[in-house]
């Protein structure tokens, strides 16, 4: 039960399991579950070992190319990211299988050119003060590992959190407390992600405790109340019309089609669209770069390369416009004019305005009753006031709507009902 809603309250995008114990059918339970829709399985054998590696599809592409009873090693893809390498570890118990799983590992990393990270259970320390109680601290029984860290060129993340990722025993006398459980990375991953936290979880319903790495340091912020709301600039992707028919789920509940929608928007925003401003900032200092290069020394394909950013770019601060148009909820924009200073003030200018409506006497005096007598309306006007809406009067209805007015509850603006 812990275990779900840690996921539930960090989302993450790959979820590994280990030391399962059981045959991966019984995964299936774990899978429906955890609400990801990729997975792969390494077998436990008898009730040793086990590897289940969760992750979502909707985020993140993952493609396994090696799996060996102690670890997975795969590949993933982000939109416009990099990609990566991740392999998942569980070394055996027993200390004979070691090398073959250095080995293993050893070769991987001879072929490696892309940002590489290693987490799981290594069943094995490095120095004296990761362990406390139990046996002494055998220099020579963690050699191994040791070796095998330097000989492979990889760097410990660190953690924040509690040092022990292990511990059994519940007196002072047999109680034993290790860090086992780690993550590891190449040093094109220690470039790539400088912020990076791993993070040692409190132990709950296991002898281990849980890692929670997030690959850009720390958390953003708790956005969990903030409501949801369909940007225009999504439009504008070339993908978004086929995303939207693809994940659009017919109901006789149109508000659940609406609820399911906007979850995969969300996701769809993260992964496909992701931030305007980010990649605004990126193209900029690319176009900034090649235009460097090009004013001392020629080099083929730059000024094409500089004509297809400078394409990106124009897009992308078209997508900004529309950001910040939305916002501001103004009737009118001056095409081709990418006034968004004017649009920033107008959004902040709507906030004073509405703060000032709000704490201001409302100066007009109401009458308490209307006077005098109407007549009443024949039947055929009662009829026609009172007959049931058609689809083409709310049809007629929506389009008579500004499309980036205020949303519904649902967080879709008239301008999506409008396109779809």
């Amino acid at each position: 039960m812990r275990f779900r809603e840690l996921v539930k309250h960090h989302k993450p995008l790959i979820v590994a399991i280990l030391e399962t114990r059981v045959p991966s059918p019984k995964a299936n339970s774990a899978y429906t579950r955890l609400n990801l829709k990729g997975r792969h399985f390494v077998e436990a054998e008898g009730f040793s070992g086990g590897i289940w590696l969760f992750w979502d599809t909707d985020a993140i592409q993952v493609s396994i190319l090696h799996s060996h009873a102690q670890f997975i090693h795969a590949k993933i893809k982000q939109a416009n990211e990099l990609e990566w390498l991740f392999t998942v570890v569980y070394a055996s118990p027993n200390r004979k299988k070691w090398g073959e799983l250095w080995n293993e590992l050893r070769v991987i990393a001879d072929g490696i050119d892309l940002p590489w990270l290693l987490a799981g259970d290594f069943n094995s320390i490095v120095l004296s003060n990761e362990k406390n109680g139990g046996a002494p601290f055998d220099h020579n029984s963690t050699a191994p590992f040791r070796d095998a860290i330097n000989n492979i060129h990889l760097i410990d993340f660190g953690f924040v959190g509690i040092l022990f990722t292990w511990a059994r025993g519940n007196s002072h006398r047999t109680r034993i407390q290790c860090w086992l459980d780690r993550t590891l990375r190449n040093i094109v991953a220690r470039h790539k992600w400088p912020e990076c936290l791993v993070q040692h979880l409190p132990r709950f319903n296991s002898d281990h405790s849980p890692l929670l790495i997030r690959l850009n340091g720390n958390p953003p912020p708790n956005r969990e109340l903030r409501p949801f709301r369909f940007q225009a600039a999504w439009l504008q992707h070339p993908d978004f019309h086929a995303f939207v028919q693809d994940n659009w789920k017919a109901t006789d509940h149109v508000t659940d089609a609406l609820e399911d929608m906007s979850k995969h928007c969300l996701r769809w925003n993260i992964s496909v669209f992701g931030n305007i401003f980010a990649r605004k900032r990126r193209l900029e200092a690319r176009i900034e770069g090649i235009q460097r290069t090009l004013q001392t020394r020629f080099v083929p394909g730059l000024w094409k390369l500089e004509k297809q950013l400078k394409e990106q770019l124009d897009l992308t601060l078209h997508q900004e416009e529309t950001l910040w148009f939305q916002k501001s909820r103004e009737k009118w924009i001056v095409q081709g004019d990418r006034n968004t200073k004017y649009f920033h003030t107008a959004t902040l200018q709507m906030t004073v305005d509405y703060f000032q409506k709000l704490f201001t006497p409302d100066r007009v005096i109401y009458q308490n009753t209307i006077r005098g007598d109407f007549p009443e309306l024949p039947e055929p006007e009662k009829e026609a006031v009172n007959r049931a809406f058609t689809t083409e009067d709310i049809r007629t209805a929506l389009f008579q709507m500004h499309p980036n007015k205020a949303p519904g509850p649902d967080g879709f603006h008239a301008l999506f009902f409008q396109q779809f």
